[in-house]
């Protein structure tokens, strides 16, 4: 009977911080300006129902170099791997199958 009441007790702690957590990200953020801003800024423009309380300009964030392991070690890996892989294939024809005669 105890771990019984247990389980419902954590079960409904779980369901009220669910509950809480859902609401708390549903509820929507109080925008910057307000109308009377808007219109304080510019007074002769048309209100447009549709539009929105705050205007966000896109910007493009400037990238950082990347660092050297990036930009030199995949290329570096690339390369190699293509020079060990001619070496075995020059390697197979000039030693493994100049040993053997294929009889037919």
């Amino acid at each position: 009977m105890k771990t019984l009441r247990a389980f419902a007790l954590l079960t409904l702690l779980a369901l009220g911080f669910t509950g809480a957590m859902g609401t708390a990200l549903a509820t929507d953020e109080a925008p910057s300006t307000t109308a009377a801003e808007a219109e304080a800024a510019d007074p002769d423009a048309p209100l447009d129902p549709n539009a929105p309380p705050v205007v966000v300009e896109d910007t493009i964030p400037e990238l950082d170099e990347e660092p050297w392991t990036a930009r030199f070690l995949a290329p570096a890996t690339a390369v190699l791997g293509i020079v060990i892989f001619v070496i075995v294939v020059v390697y197979y024809f000039a030693r493994i199958r100049g040993r053997y005669e294929v009889v037919g």
